[in-house]
C-alpha cells in the first residue's frame, strides 16, 4: 500500500509525542509498504533521527508547509495528497481536510471543546470566536463521519464520539488503542542538584506539568495548595511553556495574594524535567477533562506518586496506582495532599503500583495495533 501520514504536528507536545512514537514504532515493524510523509521543512531533520533505528522502512518525505486549522490547510493540501496516489491517509488529529475524499484514518485525542467551553481560553473576540468554534465543529463532524477507522486513545473518548455522533455508526469503526510513557530518563544526585538549584527550587515540593487552559484547572490547584499550605512548609512547581494563559495564571495569582511558594519555572528539558519528577513529594492533576492523560504514566515511570481528579478518562488510565479527588472541591484535594504527606506506607504504596500500571502501556503495542488497522 501506498500510505500517507499528515505528520506537520511532530514537534508540538502532545499530539506531536504520539506522531513520533506511533511512527517510530511502524517504522520498525513494517517494510512492505510505501510510506508519504506530510510534514513542515524544519522538521525534516528531526524526523530522520526518529526513525534511526529504522533498517526496511520505505518511505518519503513531502513538504507540506501548511499551518493546522487554516484554509490552507483545507483548500491546497488536497492536492498535495491527491499527487501521490495514496491508497490510505492516517490523520493524527481531527483536522482532516474536507476536500479530500479517499479512505483515511483519524486519530480523536479528546473532545474537549465539545465538552467545555473554550471561549475564556481564546484570546479572540466573541465573535470571531464562534466563527472559529463553528468551524472547528465542522471539519470534526466531517472527519468523523467520513472516516473509514477511528482511533481513540481511551475508552472515554470513544463513549464521548458515540454519544454525540452514535447516529453516523462510530461505534463500529473505532478502535481504542492506548498512548504509553517513554522509558524514563536515569538522572544522578549531581543532575538533581543543578536542576532544582537552577529554578531556585527547595525540597519538599508538589508540582504540575502542562498548559494553563481553562480546563486544566490550575487556579483551583493554586487555591487548594495555599489552604493546605496554612500549616505546612512545601512549593508548588508548576511547569509549562511560556503562553498567554500562563502569563494570566501568573497575573491572578498576584491580584489575589495567592503566589506565596508558587514556582513557576517555565518549558523545562527533559533531564531537568526528570529531575524534578524524582524530586517531588507527588504530581498533581487537577484536570476537569483529559483525552487520556499522559503526564499521569509519566510521574509513575519516575517512581512520583500522582494525585489525580476523578474525571473523564484519568481513572481509567492511573488505575489503582493514584490517589483520586474531586476537581471541584477545595477541601477534598487539601485532604489529599495532607494525606499523602502523612502516609509514608501510602506513598510508597503508590510510587509500586505506578511502576506496574505504567509496564501495562506500550508504544510497541500502540504502533502493532495502528498498523493492523492501516491493513
Amino acid at each position: 500500500m501506498r500510505i500517507g501520514i499528515d505528520i506537520r504536528l511532530f514537534n508540538e507536545s502532545g499530539n506531536g509525542r504520539y506522531i513520533r512514537n506511533i511512527l517510530r514504532e511502524i517504522s520498525i515493524l513494517d517494510s512492505s509498504n510505501i510510506y508519504f510523509l506530510f510534514g513542515l521543512s524544519k522538521d525534516e531533520s528531526d524526523l530522520k533521527k526518529t526513525l534511526i533505528e529504522s533498517k526496511n522502512f520505505k518511505y518519503e518525505f513531502i513538504a507540506a508547509d501548511f499551518r493546522w486549522y487554516t484554509v490552507k490547510e483545507q483548500i491546497v493540501f488536497p492536492y498535495l495528497l491527491y499527487s501521490k496516489h495514496l491508497d490510505l491517509v492516517h490523520f493524527p488529529h481531527f483536522n482532516v481536510p474536507i476536500f479530500y475524499f479517499k479512505p483515511f484514518v483519524v486519530t480523536v485525542h479528546d473532545l474537549t471543546h465539545f465538552s467545555h467551553s473554550m471561549q475564556q481560553a481564546s484570546t479572540l473576540s466573541p465573535l470571531f470566536y464562534a466563527i472559529k468554534h463553528r468551524a472547528y465543529s465542522l471539519v470534526f463532524l466531517s472527519a468523523v463521519k467520513r472516516s473509514q477507522r477511528i482511533i481513540t486513545i481511551s475508552n472515554y473518548v470513544k463513549e464521548q464520539l458515540i454519544k454525540k455522533f452514535g447516529q453516523y455508526s462510530v461505534s463500529e469503526k473505532t478502535k481504542v488503542i492506548y498512548e504509553a510513557s517513554e522509558t524514563p530518563m536515569v538522572v544522578d544526585r549531581t543532575s538533581v542538584e543543578s536542576a532544582l538549584g537552577k529554578y531556585h527550587v527547595d525540597k519538599p515540593f508538589f508540582m504540575y506539568v502542562g498548559n494553563a487552559h481553562p480546563h486544566k484547572n490550575i487556579k483551583f490547584l493554586i487555591e487548594a495548595f495555599q489552604k493546605f499550605n496554612l500549616e505546612n512548609k512545601y512549593s508548588l512547581v508548576l511547569v509549562g511553556r511560556d503562553s498567554y494563559f500562563w502569563k494570566q495564571i501568573k497575573k491572578w495569582t498576584v491580584e489575589n495574594s495567592l503566589q506565596n511558594n508558587v514556582i513557576f519555572t517555565g518549558f523545562l528539558d527533559d533531564r531537568d524535567l526528570a529531575s524534578f519528577y524524582v524530586s517531588s513529594k507527588a504530581y498533581v492533576f487537577p484536570s476537569l477533562s483529559e483525552g487520556f492523560g499522559l503526564p499521569l504514566l509519566e510521574a509513575m515511570s519516575y517512581g512520583c506518586p500522582v494525585l489525580s481528579s476523578d474525571s473523564s478518562s484519568l481513572p481509567e488510565i492511573a488505575g489503582d496506582a493514584a490517589l483520586f479527588f474531586d476537581p471541584t472541591k477545595l477541601d477534598d484535594l487539601v485532604s489529599v495532599l495532607r494525606k499523602i504527606c502523612d502516609d509514608n506506607q501510602l506513598r510508597d504504596e503508590l510510587i509500586n503500583k505506578g511502576h506496574t500500571r505504567v509496564s501495562q502501556f506500550s508504544w510497541k503495542t500502540a504502533g502493532s495495533e495502528t498498523l493492523e488497522i492501516y491493513k
